[in-house]
């Protein structure tokens, strides 16, 4: 296989993002609560309960 460089910006763009949603701060009230998509509602529902 060819290496063309490709592979290292997809990297580190996965990486950027990953760090940008991925945060851990003490919790806040906040307006919205951000999930990212997942297989399971429990994420949402324990989100939802959290935000009230």
């Amino acid at each position: 296989m060819k290496y063309d460089g490709k592979e290292e910006i997809n990297v580190k763009i996965i990486n950027d993002i990953t760090d940008f949603i991925f945060l851990e701060d003490e919790m806040e009230e906040a307006d919205i609560i951000f999930i990212p998509g997942g297989a399971h509602p429990e994420l949402g529902e324990y989100a939802a309960e959290v935000w009230k």
